[in-house]
């Protein structure tokens, strides 16, 4: 028996070979392959008649064209039903004419007749492949118990009315199928950011957390350093007492120096360098000052504190609305808060589609003294030399003001957050040193540890942070400065402003 030949890869003969097989076989076969079976038959019920939809066998033709074995397997189970049929079309002494395939067509069908004519080895046989569709069609066979199937060309002439509205269904239920996955994928996104959002809250709180316990850690250790100084002057107190009881004479008690002493012992000494300074000039000296009493210190005229206005913000978020207090938003930045701030500037963001209200929130924020370009402008982080800008005028005492304008100066350039760093020794050089120990309390200004120079600590920061240091100190001291991007901070009518980078030749001190 000669061999047969494989399937064509055209679709016409794999749609012969689809209506040639019997509907039973071909339907267990689909459902013997799954994944098949979910292909061909998606929104059809698994039964013979849907196997004469044109969709359905559409679709198994694709899937039988983009996998040979599939196409050979099927082609198999055909050999196995009309082998019979192609044994007989092969016979050499058999004549093969349109008249004597009649019998053959009633028998086995068109279908089957025209799909074993193309896989015959006798090439004037195969010739005749294209006349069965032109044989006068009979009835089926009783004994054969087969339909006899349509031409493809004519079968699909009489369903190219119904393709565009049966891919109009297919296209609409996998259309359905990818909007419950966009749905799905929505929620899963809206949850994820949910779940980010209430993260970063979290880490906010437990970094102000961790603020709040490092203050009063630092605040007990400046009571423990007080109580071991009230303990040593009792010690002192008793020694003296017990040398009092056995006649021994007392040695003279040293006072004990606090921070109103330390004031008046620098008043005296400026009042000694006004005499001294006088008596080189010639100028007669004032004598009609009690010695008792130091002259009185020269009134400091403090900047004059505007008062904020109360404003409340309403921005969007992607959970609903938020209300912003300018006084809320002012003591964030203070606090280096860069969660809130980001949230803040996401809100402005998410209104860019109405710019009249994106306009009016900014509008209202400033107003509070909030720079524009904290809420819209890009922003980069930078450290404040505290002591440095704080004795900017060597000639006066240091100034608290000096050091807050300087950090609003950052703000409105667009720094932040903006970290101001100060050595232990300001507190007994500062014109408020009540409100600097406040300020360092509620975490708004970091105090290097007591007998340390808050460069290395300066240094460190700004090189880790990538950050800006603000500070008009050469700090030739250290090596590690001089790879740091270093800005002036200049002293204009009174007001503290940024001035130039330190690449400049102009040095401050």
């Amino acid at each position: 028996m000669p061999a047969a030949i494989p399937p064509a890869p055209s679709p016409e003969p794999l749609l012969l070979l689809i209506e040639s097989l019997p509907a039973k076989h071909l339907l267990k076969f689909i459902k013997n392959e799954p994944t098949l079976a979910y292909t061909v038959l998606l929104g059809f019920t698994a039964r013979e008649k849907s196997l004469e939809i044109l969709q359905v066998r559409q679709r198994l033709v694709r899937e039988l064209e983009k996998n040979a074995p599939l196409g050979q397997a099927l082609f198999e189970i055909w050999q196995t039903h009309f082998q019979p049929l192609l044994d007989r079309l092969n016979m050499p002494d058999v004549a093969v004419t349109p008249d004597s395939l009649l019998p053959l067509r009633k028998q086995y069908g068109a279908a089957t007749l025209q799909y074993a004519l193309l896989h015959v080895s006798r090439e004037e046989v195969r010739a005749l492949a294209e006349q069965v569709a032109e044989l006068p069609s009979a009835a089926p066979s009783a004994k054969s118990g087969h339909h006899v199937a349509q031409h493809p060309a004519t079968l699909s002439a009489k369903s190219e009315s119904s393709v565009p509205s049966q891919q109009l269904a297919d296209l609409h239920t996998l259309l359905q199928i990818k909007e419950k996955a966009r749905e799905v994928l929505q929620a899963e996104r809206d949850s994820a950011q949910k779940q980010l959002f209430e993260a970063r809250r979290q880490l906010t709180v437990q970094a102000q957390q961790l603020a709040d316990a490092e203050r009063r850690l630092t605040r007990e250790q400046r009571r423990v350093k007080k109580a071991e100084e009230e303990a040593e002057l009792l010690r002192k107190a008793l020694r003296r007492e017990q040398q009092e009881a056995v006649g021994t004479p007392p040695a003279e008690p040293l006072p004990a120096i606090t921070p109103a002493l330390l004031s008046t012992i620098r008043d005296a000494i400026a009042l000694l360098q006004q005499g001294l300074s006088a008596s080189e000039s010639g100028t007669p000296k004032e004598t009609n000052i009690p010695p008792a009493l130091p002259a009185a210190a020269p009134i400091e005229k403090r900047p004059v504190v505007k008062k904020i206005p109360l404003i409340t913000v309403t921005l969007p978020t992607p959970h609903g609305k938020e209300h912003y207090t300018t006084t809320r938003v002012l003591a964030a930045l203070r606090h280096n808060d860069v969660a809130l701030l980001e949230e803040i500037r996401n809100g402005i963001a998410l209104l860019g589609n109405t710019p009249q209200r994106e306009a009016a929130a900014v509008t209202e924020f400033t107003k509070a003294g909030i720079p524009e370009a904290l809420l819209t402008g890009p922003l980069r982080p930078a450290l404040i030399d505290g002591s440095n800008i704080a004795n900017m005028a060597p000639e006066q005492r240091a100034h608290l003001a000096y050091i807050q304008q300087a950090q609003r100066a950052a703000w409105r350039e667009g720094y932040f957050p903006v970290l101001i760093i100060v050595d232990a020794s300001l507190r007994y050089q500062i014109d408020r040193p009540d409100q600097l120990m406040d300020m360092i309390e509620r975490g708004e200004i970091e105090m290097a540890p007591a007998g340390t120079s808050a460069d290395a600590l300066l240094i460190e920061e700004t090189a880790r942070r990538h950050a800006v240091l603000l500070t008009n100190d050469r700090m030739s001291d250290w090596p590690a400065a001089k790879e740091l991007e270093k800005r002036h901070v200049e002293l204009i009518g009174g007001n503290t402003c940024l001035g130039g980078f330190h690449r400049s030749s102009l040095w401050f001190r």
